[in-house]
């Protein structure tokens, strides 16, 4: 009599096999929206699925949307065995309203992840025309900053450097003067997100030069750039009314440039305002 163990072991090797690649094919997970989190704007849906000929992602019962699928992904090599298993789907967020909404996601029309997440929007899909830049003080950590811009094709605020947070009301914001020249007087301003605008007015022969540049705790570069010449200065402020500025650039074809790199001197606010400095 022949035995037909052989084959039942390989039958059973075959059934192990089918089960534990059906398993890695269920395998996967919708990142972002992240669960009970918070949204708005534009974003993407993402996330990363093992193995799936087409990933999509409903919006509270609405029809799916296919969403790019085969990117890779490092991370997910130890689960799925291989690399390609990133997807994600540019979305605006806003087209949902404002509320509670839950994400569905899709493998080969098989659910396999949802989450739940609020969206905030600012009263509309698509809102042209703002502009705002702030600081975020003691972010990512205590005495730093981040400093954000809205970003009009994201509709959301994106970090555009980070800082350091100046001591507590530290502002240079006014007229300040250089002892040594009685003819300079510089317009000093600090918006909320530390940028600089400083006017430098020399009363002598009524020239002006517009100097811009970034706060860095109380220290800043401020530059002009004219037709490819720059005038560049470190500006250190000890307080709010006493600073000093050192050269570190001139490249305009002007007298005063010659020599001038390096040089430091010292400039103090004025009690009062305008030419009454002088």
């Amino acid at each position: 009599m022949t035995s037909n163990a052989p084959k039942r072991l390989l039958g059973a090797a075959f059934t192990v096999l089918s089960l534990a690649a059906g398993v890695a094919r269920a395998q996967g997970n919708l990142e972002n929206p992240a669960p009970d989190g918070s949204e708005s704007g534009i974003g993407l849906i993402s996330g990363w699925h093992c193995g799936a000929s087409r990933i999509e992602v409903g919006f509270d019962g609405g029809p799916l949307k296919k969403a790019a699928y085969g990117t890779s992904r490092g991370d997910t090599a130890s689960v799925c065995g291989d690399t390609d298993n990133g997807f994600g789907l540019l979305y605006n967020y806003n087209l949902l309203g404002p509320g509670t909404h839950t994400a569905r996601a899709y493998a080969d029309g098989v659910l396999f992840a949802t989450r739940t997440f609020t969206v905030t929007t600012l009263g509309g899909e698509f809102i042209p025309g703002l502009s705002k830049t702030a600081l975020v003080p003691n972010f990512p950590g205590p005495g730093q900053g981040a400093v954000v811009t809205w970003q009009e094709s994201k509709q959301n605020f994106v970090i555009e450097r980070l800082t350091t947070v100046p001591a507590p009301g530290f502002d240079p914001t006014g007229h300040w003067t250089e002892p040594s020249d009685s003819t300079v007087l510089l317009d000093i301003q600090k918006d909320d997100a530390g940028h600089l605008s400083i006017g430098w007015l020399d009363a002598e022969d009524l020239s002006w030069l517009p100097l811009e540049g970034d706060l860095d705790g109380q220290s800043a570069r401020v530059s002009i750039g004219v037709l490819g010449k720059t005038m560049a200065f470190d500006i250190h402020f000890a307080s709010s009314d006493s600073a000093t500025m050192t050269i570190v650039e001139c490249t305009f074809p002007i007298d005063e440039c010659a020599g001038a790199v390096g040089i430091t001197f010292q400039i103090n606010r004025c009690s009062t305002v305008g030419l009454n400095c002088l």
